[in-house]
């Protein structure tokens, strides 16, 4: 029975008592604020209580095991974005399109947070693509106001809806959708802004002449600001000039400018002045340059021409009256020449700008190309800007099926001879939403028009826009211009670089303006011409370039050559971005979106288990967009060399006992000492610890080396204990008192001079406002991760309800206990495993699996009416992918570890004859899925833990890892002479170095300081008058702390 974590969500939370785990207190009252341990142990210090859960996914981004995602069916980016999986089926009827989309939709109603789906959304169209899969686009209104960037898309098969992606917003409150003020004076207010810019808006209404496009447009709005405040507001666009449109989102009430930019797609940022003199951009209306050609019917002709690579060329033209006409209506989407004043449709043409500037209306007066010769005409710039056109329209048709920029088989105009607005020459190029415009270059730039992938590039903009539309700002800007460079690098398929054909290379020392290979493209800064940010961590966040679009395009640009190159076939990674592009991207897209919808799209053509997907999600992970929570790769670490163990109690709990890894018994008992926690094993197994039935921490040290016990003892003497687990690398051990407090206890024996404890609240993060999750009652099961540095807890948590019965359940966590990067406790971080469960279900018993960290074991019980009929399950999990299984169907809770080799789960179990065993079962190589029948292992056992007795690394190098750090080793260890000499490699001179030797209560038993010059150093440290045990050395090397242990013999 396998299923995605996804699916996992809250119907309704059990009622009454959860029966999962019924502990016993014992009668201590509230306990001491403070330990009083066998040997002198410092008192506790503050406890942390941090409760910021927005924050946890960032903040536990570190070593294997760096963060555990929410798992559950919904999986929220912000609280805006989503994508959603239906465990529903609900049909889709395109009679009664608005009533299928409301009975979709109302399953996410609470996650989305709307109050009325009926009310808040409207369809809007269905396209079916070539796979035969649905994609129907919905808005979402408010009052019947469109909601600016509330965009989702359905997805289904069939007429059965099954998925959702897109853009919601919360349903705002107490807010006036009732304008204060008339949309004139909101022009007016726009205009005078324009004007403090130097900008004459009414320049082109000066003009008189007809237009295809409005130069100015507006729209009532619900607006969500930076700070997620909705605003009902007026959307305005307002064509300034032939070269700049700007966006404006203006306060209905207030007249409050919320956001203006400018929308223009040029091939530079316009902002950069590093080397280029401003320019100031955007569109251009057809009227002035195409109203007033009139063609006959003499029909379509071809002529000779140069272009700027040299390159001879035959071009499609029109000749009419004589005259040859740079007009091609040879293309399949070629309607009409046109009669009378009609346009042409469906036709490339190219346009010459004469050196004039779109920005000044007044003087830009462009005409057709033409001459009545039919060879030697056409300049080499008009040359290639009409092959560009050519070219890029027959990608589009030939690899995608689209018919022209638009889709539908609309007009491609290019201009060439376009300069600036002081009459030099344009060193860029630019898509203004109709027409792609191309400068002669200047300082950076040779004529743009001669590289094929600026032109890709600029046009491909068009698509975008007839497609995703991604804001030209921010992040969806920053997809803007990177689909518009993988598609500019589509179309010129010569290499990965973009603008090498028109770049000085004075200005980039390259040759290229851009580079899919290395977005660095040889600079290290933002101010180093043609640099981009390679991963998302090194991302642009200012308000430059519109918020970074052109800089940080660099972040997909290297997920897609990162996704090409691993597939190898170029074909079909440009199936997959063009899907992407256009059945899944919206307005607001963010780089998240962004991978999500490129799995999606490789799973929809090529299969969720293909190679495709699996390149998909291991490109953006090495660029750092990962999905939600979680983290970029499922790494094992080796496995331990040693000679399998296990150990564990007998159903009474009578004592401790030792069994190798066939089950054979060899210690009987290991302690006579009854425990009543389950035992806790360093990652060597030299040292174990446990709670006994007196309610103390007791430990053993076993030398391997002689195979012995050579020390038993109490490690802390107060009997208030009733659990504790010590780290894998034995640095840390974690204890629960016997008293119900939502605490844990930690003591490290490498902070301070001689251990500290600290004390960590346990709560249960709320991942959106105002959701209740209940407080924590008490935690119970722990286990440490790999780093040593998180502690994985099961808890009981209850909510209180006035008027009925208090919802009690038990759930999983992580809690952050120690930053190894600043060698000192942590923040106290908590993230859950399920952000929700559904009714009557608990989790707890998890234990990590000895090799993969983001492998988990854990028992789930579902409650039945009577306990006949609740169900146990041992369930493996993989936090990496979200994926759940069935490993064991139980009649009890399962207590699960893993083996050594991660082959096999151990487990409590009854035997047919109702004997109490250790069971044993074997997992295939995902480690969460059965193999075969379950056997029984050992006789009269349970609360087994697996562990060998060899030495392996297990954790990433932090701060404290003196022994990679400084190669520091001890040596002999184990020891049974009178020293033992650290060694290590200073790496600078004149330093002091301290040293401290504990045992494992925290005594010093051993100090000193000592200055060191630069190089190979050793230090002798005696040890003997040392009691047999392991004992830990903290000291400080070169200013950085850490620790090493060894055992005296």
């Amino acid at each position: 029975m396998r299923f995605v974590i996804f699916l996992l969500t809250l119907t309704q939370l059990g009622l009454g008592q959860s029966g999962f785990k019924n502990i016993n207190f014992g009668n201590q009252g509230p306990g001491s604020t403070v330990l009083q341990p066998a040997k002198k142990v410092p008192g506790l210090s503050n406890h942390l209580n941090t409760n910021e859960p927005s924050e946890i996914r960032k903040s536990l981004r570190m070593g294997p095991l760096t963060s555990i995602p929410a798992l559950s069916n919904m999986d929220y980016l912000d609280q805006s974005s989503f994508w959603a999986q239906s465990d529903q089926k609900v049909s889709f009827n395109l009679r009664a399109a608005n009533s299928s989309v409301f009975a979709f939709l109302h399953q996410f109603k609470d996650k989305m947070k709307v109050q009325d789906v009926t009310r808040e959304f409207e369809y809007q169209s269905t396209e079916t693509d070539d796979l035969g899969m649905q994609h129907i686009k919905v808005r979402q209104v408010y009052k019947g106001i469109p909601v600016y960037g509330g965009d989702i898309i359905i997805h289904g098969k069939n007429n059965i809806m099954n998925q959702v992606n897109g853009t919601v917003y919360a349903t705002p409150t107490d807010l006036d959708i009732h304008a204060t003020l008339p949309i004139a004076q909101v022009e007016t207010l726009i205009k005078a802004d324009l004007m403090t810019m130097g900008k004459d808006p009414d320049a082109l209404l000066a003009l008189d002449k007809p237009s295809s496009r409005k130069l100015f447009s507006s729209e009532e709005i619900i607006f969500y600001d930076k700070n997620k405040k909705a605003h009902l507001a007026y959307a305005v666009s307002i064509i300034v000039n032939g070269f700049e449109q700007w966006e404006y989102r203006v306060d209905a009430h207030t007249g409050e400018i919320i956001k203006k930019y400018k929308n223009l797609c040029t091939f530079l940022p316009i902002d950069q002045t590093s080397f280029l003199s401003q320019n100031n951009a955007a569109s251009s209306p057809k009227s002035n340059h195409i109203s007033n050609y009139k063609f006959d019917f003499d029909g379509k002709a071809t002529s000779q021409a140069i272009d700027l690579q040299g390159r001879n060329l035959i071009l499609n033209t029109y000749l009419d009256a004589g005259r040859y006409y740079l007009v091609d209506a040879t293309r399949a989407m070629f309607k009409t020449i046109g009669a009378d004043n009609e346009e042409p449709i469906g036709v490339i043409w190219t346009f010459d700008g004469h050196n004039r500037s779109p920005a000044n209306p007044r003087t830009f007066n462009s005409n057709l190309i033409n001459s009545t010769s039919n060879s030697g005409w056409i300049s080499v710039a008009a040359a290639s800007a009409h092959q560009n056109a050519g070219l890029a329209y027959e990608y589009y048709l030939n690899k995608h099926n689209r018919n022209s920029i638009n889709g539908r088989g609309g007009n491609i105009l290019s201009f060439i001879n376009v300069a600036e607005d002081d009459g030099t020459s344009m060193d860029n190029a630019f898509w203004d939403g109709e027409s792609m415009y191309y400068g002669n270059g200047k300082d950076a730039f040779t004529p743009l028009a001669k590289a094929l992938d600026v032109a890709g590039h600029e046009m491909s903009h068009g698509v975008i826009q007839a497609t995703a539309n991604l804001d030209y700002e921010s992040e969806s800007g920053a997809l803007n211009e990177s689909f518009a460079d993988i598609f500019g690098r589509l179309i010129d398929r010569d290499d990965w670089l973009i603008g090498e054909d028109v770049v000085k290379k004075s200005v980039f020392p390259t040759g290229a303006l851009r580079s899919f290979i290395d977005p660095h493209n040889g600079g290290n800064q933002l101010n180093d011409n043609g640099y981009q940010p390679r991963i998302y961590l090194e991302r642009y966040e200012g308000t430059k370039d519109n918020g970074g679009v052109h800089i940080n395009s660099g972040i997909n640009n290297w997920a897609f050559y990162k996704y090409a190159t691993s597939i190898n076939d170029l074909d079909k990674a440009e199936k997959v971005y063009y899907r992407t592009l256009t059945r899944y991207l919206t307005r607001s897209s963010r780089f998240i979106d962004c991978r999500k919808a490129v799995i999606q799209s490789a799973t929809d053509l090529y299969g969720a288990s293909s190679l495709e997907v699996a390149a998909a999600k291991a490109a953006y992970d090495a660029v750092g967009i990962l999905d939600g929570a979680s983290t970029p790769t499922q790494t094992d670490v080796v496995t331990n060399p040693g000679t399998d163990f296990i150990i564990f109690t007998d159903d009474a709990q009578s004592a401790l006992y030792m069994a190798d890894g066939t089950g054979k018994l060899i210690s009987n008992p290991l302690s006579s000492k009854p425990p009543l926690s389950r035992a806790s094993v360093t990652d060597d197994g030299s040292g174990i610890i446990f709670v006994g039935k007196d309610k103390k921490i007791h430990y053993i040290i076993i030398d391997w080396a002689q195979n012995k016990i050579t020390e038993t003892g109490v490690l802390q003497s107060d009997p208030i204990w009733r659990n504790a687990v010590i780290s894998k690398d034995g640095n840390r051990v974690a204890a629960i008192k016997d008293i119900k407090e939502n605490k844990i206890h930690v003591f490290d024996y490498t902070i301070g001079q001689s251990g500290e404890w600290r004390v960590f609240d346990l709560y249960n993060p709320t991942y959106s406002t105002g959701k209740i999750t209940g407080a924590v009652d008490y935690a119970d099961a722990m286990e440490f991760d790999h780093t040593s540095q998180e502690i994985m807890y099961d808890a009981q948590s209850t909510i209180r309800n006035s008027s009925g019965v208090d919802i009690v359940y038990w759930d999983i966590s992580f809690l952050r206990v120690f930053d190894g990067e600043r060698a000192t406790w942590a923040d106290g971080k908590i993230a859950k495993l399920f952000s929700q469960l559904p009714e009557k279900t608990s989790v707890g018993n998890a234990t990590f699996s000895k090799n993969s960290p983001h492998i988990i074991a854990m028992d789930m019980l579902i409650e039945g009416a009577t306990a006949s009929q609740t169900t146990y399950l041992l369930l493996g999990g993989n936090t990496e992918t979200g994926i759940l299984d069935t490993i064991f169907v139980n009649g009890q809770l399962c207590f699960p570890n893993f083996s050594t080799a991660d082959d096999r789960v151990l487990f409590n179990a009854n035997t047919n004859s109702n004997t109490k065993v250790l069971g044993q079962i074997k997992v295939d190589k995902s480690k969460i899925s059965p193999v075969g029948f379950a056997t029984a292992l050992v006789q009269n056992a349970k609360l087994g833990v697996w562990f060998a007795n060899g030495e392996r690394t297990i954790t990433t190098a932090a701060k404290d890892d003196l022994a990679k750090r400084f190669g520091a080793r001890l040596s002999p260890n184990p020891v049974a002479t009178d020293l033992i000499t650290l060694q290590w490699k200073q790496p600078s001179s004149i330093k002091t170095n301290k040293i401290g030797v504990y045992d494992l209560m925290g005594k010093m038993v051993w100090s000193a300081n000592k200055k060191f010059g630069a190089g190979d150093q050793s230090w002798s440290i005696p040890v003997d008058k040392l009691q047999a045990g392991m004992y830990v050395i903290n000291l400080t090397l070169d200013g950085i702390g850490g620790s090493l242990k060894f055992i005296k013999q």
